[in-house]
């Protein structure tokens, strides 16, 4: 522990090996991770591995917010007709999306370019998220490791 070297406990159970680990933790203000390893633990219960993808309608919502954001500062900036009642928000965002890389944009305020640029990388981000089927949650190791 000296020298801020991994460590791994080995003993029967019940002989305190959890309880020095936490009051170790707790003496040194440490945040503690502990894998419990049994004969079915595998690589990817330390370091990581591909899940399912959960939660595409939250993410579809959020994409959905996203785009009337950036819509809503279209349509309050540029002399482009935004027509929100369209129900497919993703095809109007596209559309004017395409028509901006069209203008000619050097009058335009940094501030506001920043602004729209944030938002169209979070989009295409949702986007990308709703689409994939699994995505890499890390494990405790690479968490620790950070």
């Amino acid at each position: 522990l000296r020298f801020k070297e991994p460590f791994l406990l080995v003993g029967d159970t019940g002989t305190g090996k959890t309880t020095v680990c936490q009051l170790y933790g707790i003496l040194l203000s440490q945040k503690l991770q502990m894998i419990n390893c049994h004969q079915n633990t595998e690589t990817a219960d330390f370091i990581g591995g591909l899940r399912p993808v959960r939660g595409k309608e939250l993410m579809k919502e959020k994409l959905r917010v996203v785009i009337e954001e950036f819509l809503q500062l279209v349509k309050e900036n540029f002399d482009i007709e935004v027509n929100t009642e369209i129900t497919d928000i993703e095809h109007t965002y596209d559309t004017i999306s395409n028509s901006l890389s069209k203008l000619e944009l050097s009058n335009v305020s940094d501030f506001l370019l920043t602004k729209m640029n944030s938002l169209s990388i979070k989009i295409k981000r949702l986007r990308g998220e709703i689409k994939a089927l699994f995505k890499w949650v890390d494990g405790p190791l690479v968490d620790c490791m950070k």
